[in-house]
């Protein structure tokens, strides 16, 4: 479609682009972070939420590489990761796709949290 001069695309054709430059040009990232929040699921998968002092990325380790590490992730662990960005089309979501994790020691934000927490406690 075309309206005074101006392609107009669908969402899916706009997801399908987003998707290809992520693909092409996001591959092997090595991340480091801690987790947010992790939830797996009986498929296998386990979804999670990465972050640092500023920002936050969703992540994926589906079942063919969860089976093959040697940590499971949990709240609150630092790890760096190793994977490849892409876009989740129907929410129009990227999310980071991880076939390594390295634990790579106690979450800051995680410590500082629980730091709080007792001295709210006490």
């Amino acid at each position: 479609m075309d309206i005074a001069g101006h392609t107009i695309l669908t969402i899916t054709q706009v997801s399908n682009q987003v998707k290809f430059v992520l693909e092409r040009d996001y591959s092997n990232l090595w991340i480091q972070g801690e987790i947010a929040s992790c939830k797996p699921y009986p498929s296998g998968h386990i979804y999670l939420t990465l972050k640092d002092g500023k920002s936050e990325l969703s992540a994926v380790i589906f079942s063919q590489y969860a089976h093959q590490l040697s940590h499971q992730p949990e709240t609150g662990m630092k790890v760096t990761v190793n994977g490849d960005l892409s876009l989740y089309s129907p929410r129009g979501q990227f999310q980071l796709q991880i076939k390594n994790l390295y634990l790579a020691g106690q979450g800051e934000l995680w410590l500082a949290y629980e730091a709080l927490k007792q001295k709210l406690e006490s």
